[in-house]
């Protein structure tokens, strides 16, 4: 009687240590892609911000006068 309550103990006790992995496992999962998720958008926002600055930072001052001057002026 006694081996078979250790036995019932021991799968029980293997039950719960599996449950409670799998739960630290699952979180650790969503961990991850959630991490994933986030250095996808961080990068897609850097390269946004890349071509953005690119473009203002190429439009000199002297261009911006320019276009100005030519549509701005009294014509002759």
């Amino acid at each position: 009687m006694k081996q078979a309550i250790l036995i019932l103990c021991g799968i029980a006790l293997v039950v719960v240590c599996a449950f409670f992995n799998g739960m630290r496992i699952g979180k650790l999962k969503c961990q991850i892609k959630n991490a994933y998720a986030t250095t996808t958008i961080t990068a897609q926002i850097i390269e946004t911000q890349g071509k953005i600055n690119e473009t203002v930072y190429h439009t000199g001052v002297c261009d911006v006068r320019r276009v100005l001057r030519e549509k701005y002026t009294i014509a002759e």
